[in-house]
């Protein structure tokens, strides 16, 4: 073999070890993004139930998954992976945890519940999961992990804005939190009515941004402090028509014959548009 050669191979990039058919998203370091964790007293006893959406298009990011478990168990003393299980379904009485996230115990370690998703199931487009997390948030804090990037946030059933919130006391449930919105209200139709039964914002963390350290802030109690943060609200269920419009295959197919109503273009419109894109219609239209 020439020298030519021999420096060739040296520089030749070696083959992933992996494989063409390693799971997608392997990137982030997910250790110095939950650095610092748990928020509170160091040595007193903490827990993450760790609740993974079961749906098809989550199993892509297996990889990811154990990589984060292993992160969260750098940081707390215990952690305890969960399934959620049949979030395409469009009843909430049919999703479920593979074990009954109200028979965990609970007592001498404060515990937070995060709930690792795509957000793509048609659960989450309807908000048949939303209302489940609303009665998790009752008595525990409930947070959760969106697997896209945030720039596809808007293309799941997530419908995340930025909030400020503030809790009265360490480690206390998402019901007990006061929180105001930064942006401009987008809502929709329906959306007013949905406030009267009190619901109860969700953050959103991403995995190669900040909403780890954002939700260890705001689980420290400290009342003074507003933490601003990507976040939802979850609201009561209810089985109302419009909620299923997102999902074609679940609406009756629209009358040719017949013009679109002004609020369902505005729904299509926000479907499509991204939330950036939309913000600068609804600030346009209010000028006119």
């Amino acid at each position: 073999m020439s020298d030519d050669d021999a420096r060739g191979e040296q520089s030749r990039p070696s083959a992933d070890p992996a494989g063409p058919s390693a799971p997608l998203a392997a990137g982030p370091d997910l250790a110095r993004l939950w650095e610092g964790w748990p928020a509170g007293d160091a040595g007193e006893p903490s827990r993450v139930l760790l609740v993974v959406d079961a749906h098809v298009t989550v199993q892509v990011w297996d990889r990811m998954l154990a990589d984060l478990q292993q992160a969260l168990a750098d940081c707390f003393s215990e952690v305890r992976v969960l399934r959620l299980l049949r979030t395409d379904e469009t009843a909430p009485g049919r999703v479920h945890t593979d074990v009954p996230l109200d028979g965990t115990p609970t007592t001498g370690a404060r515990t937070v519940v995060l709930v690792v998703t795509d957000g793509l199931a048609a659960g989450w487009h309807l908000g048949v999961v939303q209302s489940l997390l609303r009665d998790w948030g009752r008595n525990l804090p409930v947070a959760v992990i969106e697997l896209l990037p945030p720039p596809l946030w808007y293309r799941t059933g997530l419908t995340v804005s930025r909030l400020r919130v503030r809790a009265d006391h360490a480690w206390a449930a998402n019901s007990t939190w006061e929180w105001r919105e930064r942006d401009v209200r987008t809502a929709l139709r329906g959306d007013a009515a949905d406030d009267a039964d009190d619901p109860s914002v969700m953050p959103v963390l991403s995995l190669t941004q900040h909403g780890a350290q954002a939700l260890s802030l705001l689980l420290s109690g400290d009342r003074q402090r507003w933490v601003d943060l990507p976040a939802f609200p979850a609201h009561r269920w209810k089985n109302r028509p419009d909620l299923a419009r997102p999902l074609p295959w679940l609406a009756e197919p629209p009358d040719a014959e017949q013009p679109q109503s002004a609020a369902d273009r505005v729904f299509e419109f926000r479907a499509a548009a991204s939330p950036t894109a939309f913000r600068l219609a609804t600030r346009l239209a209010a000028a006119r």
